[in-house]
C-alpha cells in the first residue's frame, strides 16, 4: 500500500486492514514500528487513515448484526493501532423502515459499547451518509459525537455523500448553510473525502467519480473546501481513476486547486 501511495504522491493514505466486504478478518501482521516508520518515510505518508468493513452497521436493530459489527470494528481499531494510523473511518449504518430517532439511539449506544471496549486511542471518525435517514448532514455527526461524549470521535465529510444526500454543492445558498454547520464542527473535522459523484443530486446513490468529471465538478468542491473555516483536516481521494483508484495526475490537479487554502490540508 506504500507503493501505491509514491506512485500517486499521496501524502494520505487510507487503507482497509481486511476485506471490506466480508466479516472474515485477518489483519495483516504489522512491520516492527522503525520499520513501518522507514516505510512511511520512503513513501512520502504523512498520515495513514483506515477505513472500516462496509459489512458493518452502528444502527441496526438486529441483535446479531450489532454484535457482529461491534467485533468487527473493535478488531479494526486493534490492527489501527499497530499501524500507527490517525484513526478509522466508519459508516454510520442504518435501520431498514425505522425512523431516525429509533437508528439514532441504537448508533449512540452501539458506539459508547465499542469505544468503552476499546484500550486504544485511535480516534474513530463518523462518515456521514449518502442514503440513510440520519447522519447525511455535518450536525447530525457533531450531535452524535455531543451525545457520545468520547474525545475518540471525530467527524469525516465525503463530498459525493452530501451531493447524493440532496444537499447540492453547486448552490451558493445551499454551499453557505454546509459551510455554517462544517465551521460550527470545529476541531471534530478529521477528514475530507473529496469525491465527485456519477449520479445527480438527491440520488441517494453511493456512486463516485473521479474530480471534475462528476456532476459536481471540481469548482464547486474546491469552493466548499475554500469557504470552510482554516482547518487542519486530511483529505483523500476515493475515486475510480482508470479503474485502480486515484491517478498521480488526479492528486496532483486536486492538489494544486486546493493549494490556495493554506491551512495545512494534506491530500
Amino acid at each position: 500500500m506504500f507503493v501505491r501511495a509514491r506512485e500517486v504522491a499521496a501524502s494520505v493514505l487510507q487503507c482497509f486492514v481486511g476485506s471490506p466486504r466480508t466479516w472474515r478478518f485477518e489483519p495483516p501482521t504489522p512491520p516492527g514500528p522503525e520499520e513501518l516508520a522507514a516505510m512511511r518515510r520512503a513513501s512520502g505518508v504523512e498520515a495513514l487513515v483506515v477505513h472500516a468493513s462496509y459489512l458493518i452497521n452502528l444502527a441496526t436493530s438486529d441483535d446479531a448484526l450489532r454484535r457482529r459489527s461491534e467485533a468487527l470494528l473493535g478488531a479494526t481499531l486493534e490492527a489501527a493501532s499497530a499501524l500507527g494510523a490517525a484513526g478509522v473511518v466508519v459508516h454510520v449504518g442504518a435501520q431498514r423502515g425505522a425512523d431516525p430517532t429509533s437508528a439514532r439511539v441504537a448508533l449512540v449506544a452501539t458506539i459508547r459499547r465499542v469505544l468503552a471496549r476499546s484500550h486504544v486511542a485511535v480516534p474513530l471518525i463518523l462518515e456521514n451518509s449518502a442514503s440513510a435517514l440520519f447522519g447525511q448532514r455535518p450536525r447530525d455527526l457533531g450531535a452524535i459525537v455531543d451525545e457520545v461524549r468520547d474525545e475518540r470521535l471525530g467527524v469525516c465529510i465525503d463530498t459525493q455523500h452530501l451531493f447524493a444526500a440532496g444537499i447540492d454543492l453547486r448552490d451558493d445558498r445551499a454551499r453557505t448553510e454546509l459551510v455554517r454547520e462544517i465551521d460550527e464542527l470545529g476541531p471534530l473535522l478529521a477528514l475530507w473525502h473529496v469525491n465527485d459523484s456519477a449520479s445527480p443530486c438527491g440520488s441517494r446513490r453511493d456512486h463516485h467519480a473521479n474530480v471534475g468529471h462528476g456532476e459536481i465538478g471540481q469548482a464547486a468542491i474546491v469552493a466548499l473546501m475554500s469557504e470552510v473555516g482554516r482547518t487542519e483536516a486530511d483529505a483523500v481521494l476515493e475515486v475510480p481513476g482508470d479503474g485502480g483508484g486515484p491517478r498521480l495526475d488526479y492528486v496532483l490537479a486536486l492538489r494544486a486547486a486546493l493549494g490556495s487554502l493554506g491551512d495545512g490540508t494534506r491530500l
